[in-house]
């Protein structure tokens, strides 16, 4: 829009037509949870796991406030992870419940 970028248009003439007026500044930052997520995996079908998330403790169905989403990382191992490096495998998702197919993700069924 021709107006918008126009520096001698002021927020009030912007105002007048309609326009939305610029944003000021970058948007507040969204504090860090304090709690850890409750995870409770679901089985689902052949290869394919339910991961159901919200805030630790709260009756809440759906992803805690403020969150945007899980990341979920794995690996097939013979031995405990000693670092996050050695999930070698992630997926992220924006939605409670997340579906997780480990078949598609690893190949395991041929597929990538």
């Amino acid at each position: 829009n021709q107006y918008l970028l126009n520096p001698p248009v002021t927020n009030l003439q912007r105002d007048e037509m309609g326009i939305p007026n610029r944003n000021p500044g970058p948007p507040p930052l969204v504090p860090a949870p304090h709690t850890a997520p409750e995870l409770r995996p679901a089985p689902g079908t052949r290869g394919r796991v339910i991961v159901h998330y919200r805030d630790e403790g709260s009756e809440r169905r759906g992803k805690p406030e403020h969150v945007h989403g899980m990341e979920l990382r794995w690996a097939v191992l013979d031995h405990y992870p000693a670092h996050n490096d050695e999930l070698i495998h992630s997926t992220f998702d924006t939605r409670s419940p997340s579906p997780w197919n480990s078949m598609k993700r690893t190949g395991a069924s041929g597929s990538t």
